[in-house]
């Protein structure tokens, strides 16, 4: 239901109905700039927005410590997830977290980066990808060598993913070879 928006007395909910801002708002999200028009008298700018993006962090290990630290650092919403290996102390500044991987199954959307990246994998890895392909999200990053990678592909195939599907979707390594001696440096 619409709620009529009153500005100086004059009602808004016309304007913000009308088909022709409605042509102008679509045209504004395919082009992803602002529009400025006149509209029966009223001007109107209409600007997408975009919503802040969710890093979701499957891991308990350093690197996925610092994809927190870097993910907050460029105000993105940051949320860790384990599987009773998460240490809350040590993942204080994320949005969210939680020690239970059905709990990816519930704040994923298909905006969502996931990223796996615990360090030398855990059991829980292949389930948390599952559920990443499953809802089709923005981007899923895979911390793992080559070998484990073809691993957790395979096993995706054996699931009932399509082998094309997981290939096109997963990006595994995951990251740049930078030279860093530590996880966050």
């Amino acid at each position: 239901m619409l709620s009529d928006i009153i500005i100086n007395g004059k009602s808004l909910l016309g304007i913000v109905t009308n088909k022709e801002v409605l042509e102008l708002a679509n045209k504004a999200l395919t082009e992803n700039k602002a529009i400025e028009a006149v509209v029966n008298g009223a001007k109107v700018i209409l600007e997408p927005i975009e919503p802040r993006p969710t890093i979701i962090v499957v891991g308990s290990g350093l690197i996925a410590k610092a994809l927190v630290d870097v993910g907050n650092a460029i105000g993105y919403y940051v949320a860790v997830v384990g599987n009773g290996d998460i240490n809350k102390d040590t993942f204080s500044n994320a949005y969210f977290i939680s020690n239970d991987l059905r709990d990816l199954e519930r704040i994923i959307d298909e905006n969502s980066v996931v990223i796996i990246a615990n360090e030398g994998g855990k059991p829980y890895d292949a389930d948390a990808l599952y559920i990443a392909l499953k809802h089709n999200v923005k981007f899923i990053g895979l911390l793992a060598s080559q070998r484990r990678a073809a691993v957790m592909i395979a096993d995706m195939v054996r699931r009932g993913l399509s082998l094309d599907y997981v290939l096109e979707r997963l990006h595994s390594p995951v990251g740049l070879d930078i030279g860093a001696r530590t996880a966050a440096r």
